[in-house]
């Protein structure tokens, strides 16, 4: 039916256009009246007299053959069709205004969605994407995971992407591709690898040593070969730190490599047969002429002309030192050297390599009840941290059926509140806390550092509970004393967590200038740690406070750095948030477009 009631309405595509644009020039004064219902306020804004004004009005009326206003002598107020044209006027400026935005921005101004769809192609973008917002302030790139190049492809197509970088081709007739040249991969050794000073050394020695492996990049090995995995892992970047920690070898890009083999940090190893990957870019045909996409290509081939001129960056984590009675170099049977190498993999957002890790503690022989405690605490904390909370709470509920310690019963309790938390089972979440904090005393009088331990863990359940339940000034008195015995404790991870979750409870309370205070110090200790995946959180945390103060443009920068670095660490639960809170901020922006793409990245993520 038509708004009237009268008749059907007719189809978008029953309209000839050039009706549309018979009126076009009425609409900027029937928006302006509209939005302030009054003549004379109107022709203020506009500079038109108010006759003139309300002829405007009167000749809009007559083409669209309706009234649109009920009038009061110089007042008007919108009636039913009026309002329905005021909708689709304010539709159609926020599709045209960052379109307009797109195509007469100077220079950097626009924002650029930067597909990535292999590790390859994420090592090359991420120091690219640096260099050029160090040189142009207003670049604001926005990164974004793809499965593959048919998704990737999809994207381009619909908008949703600018331009791609990826190992295959994409080859649909309106995108424009560009191979960027084959990169070829190489064997790799860290400085304290055993044969990092036997740089000829044969196939046979190299293949005696076990190898960290990125799950997207296995094909580059020779299919002829076998070789010993020691560890897998999904980031690039993680590899490349395990290898420079001199416990594993790696299948490396020569174009990542070549820096550290420059000052001394890894040797290449002489093994044949390892091939090459190819590398594209690719936009939608004609928009090469874009200035953002073509000095985003221009400073890709410039980075990899430069191959020595990259940053060298000490490697931020060092794997578990085998200590005597070990097999060697990259094992991690001993059960503490196993759980430390998964610590360590877990700060890096390495979920399954985490978890290989802490199995590994558990093949070895006569392991305690302890042990297994030890090892399903861990595996609860991995779980919360992905929000699996069912996995969390059946981890959490066997390890207190265990002979577990004091602390391991008060860590567990812990950890099950929290995820009772996460499910809104507060009145579970506040059982398990209590019994946690019955249990502190005898944790402490056994042992120290483990009583500090699950101090740690029973602060941050509390503080979170306190902040759900509406109390976020306590949450930050429990906060402050979990952060104060991981300080005893010298762990800087544990510390900077708390920090986090003190701003966070400082921000439910409106404390928005000791929120970004407490944000701030943790972000400074996570940086120094490489705890991306708490970077993430930060990122989030701090974009919220922009946007709720009407900051919408430091909201964008610091939800994108949080976005780029989600797809680093492939943390779909983090990409969903960070692109909700974009599409948020480009709704404060009257960009429909703009928040429409960004709630799209975000289902997809919450639904992938």
């Amino acid at each position: 039916m038509s708004a009237d009631g009268t008749g059907t309405a007719p189809r978008a595509g029953n309209v000839d256009p050039m009706i549309l644009f018979s009126v076009w020039n009425w609409l900027p004064a029937f928006y302006v009246v509209a939005q302030t219902q009054h003549l004379p306020t109107a022709s203020k804004r506009l500079h038109l007299s108010v006759s003139a004004l309300s002829r405007t009005i009167r000749l809009l009326e007559a083409a669209v053959g309706r009234p649109l206003f009920h009038r009061t002598g110089r007042n008007l107020q919108l009636n039913a069709h009026g309002e329905g044209l005021l909708l689709a006027v304010e539709r159609s400026i926020g599709v045209l205004a960052p379109e307009f935005d797109r195509l007469t921005a100077n220079g950097f101004a626009s924002a650029l969605h930067i597909g990535i769809a292999d590790p390859l192609s994420q090592g090359v973008v991420m120091p690219v994407v640096r260099s050029m917002q160090l040189e142009h302030s207003d670049f604001v790139p926005f990164l974004h995971g793809c499965v593959d190049g048919a998704e990737a492809s999809k994207l381009l197509l619909t908008g949703d992407l600018d331009l791609v970088l990826s190992s295959e081709r994409l080859s649909e007739k309106a995108l424009a591709a560009e191979s960027l040249g084959q990169f070829s991969n190489g064997v790799y050794c860290g400085l304290g690898h055993p044969l990092f000073q036997v740089p000829s050394a044969g196939q046979a020695a190299i293949l005696r040593h076990p190898f960290v492996v990125c799950f997207p990049r296995g094909s580059a090995w020779p299919a002829v070969l076998q070789r010993k995995i020691g560890v897998y892992v999904n980031h690039e970047e993680t590899a490349l730190d395990l290898c420079l920690g001199g416990e594993f070898l790696a299948v490396l890009p020569d174009v990542i490599a070549h820096s550290y083999v420059t000052h001394g940090a890894l040797c290449r190893l002489p093994l044949p047969g390892v091939s090459a990957t190819a590398l594209f870019v690719t936009c939608r045909a004609g928009d090469e002429s874009r200035d953002c996409i073509g000095a985003v290509v221009r400073a890709v081939h410039h980075h990899l002309e430069g191959l020595g001129a990259l940053e060298l960056r000490a490697p931020r984590m060092r794997t578990a030192r085998v200590r005597q009675g070990c097999a060697g170099p990259g094992t991690i049977a001993c059960e503490e050297d196993a759980f430390r190498f998964g610590d360590s993999l877990l700060v890096r957002a390495e979920y399954a390599a985490a978890q290989r890790a802490y199995r590994a503690a558990l093949r070895a022989p006569a392991g305690s009840a302890r042990e297994r405690a030890k090892y399903l605490l861990r595996r609860a904390r991995i779980s919360l941290m992905t929000a699996k909370y069912a996995a969390a709470y059946r981890d959490c509920r066997e390890a207190l059926t265990l002979d577990a310690s004091p602390a391991q019963r008060a860590s567990a309790e812990s950890m099950l509140a929290l995820a009772h938390c996460y499910r809104g089972e507060l009145s579970f979440a506040h059982n398990a806390v209590s019994r946690a904090r019955a249990g502190l005393g005898e944790a402490i009088r056994m042992s120290r550092t483990e009583g500090l331990k699950a101090t740690v863990d029973v602060a941050r359940a509390e503080g979170t509970l306190f902040v759900v339940t509406g109390l976020p000034r306590k949450a930050v008195r429990s906060y402050v004393r979990g952060a104060n015995a991981a300080s005893e404790l010298s762990n800087a991870w544990e510390h900077s967590i708390a920090l986090g979750n003190i701003a966070d409870a400082y921000l439910h309370a409106g404390k928005a200038e000791s929120a970004l205070r407490y944000f701030d110090q943790a972000a400074r200790q996570k940086d120094a740690i490489g705890d991306r995946w708490g970077m993430c959180y930060l990122h989030h945390g701090r974009a919220f406070v922009f946007l709720e103060r009407g900051h919408v443009d430091r909201a964008l920068r610091e939800a994108a750095t949080g976005l780029k670095l989600a797809i680093g660490v492939s943390d779909l639960k983090l990409v969903a948030m960070l692109n909700i809170l974009l599409g948020r901020a480009h709704l404060a922006r009257s960009d429909l477009k703009g928040a429409q793409r960004a709630f799209r990245f975000a289902r997809t993520a919450a639904t992938r």
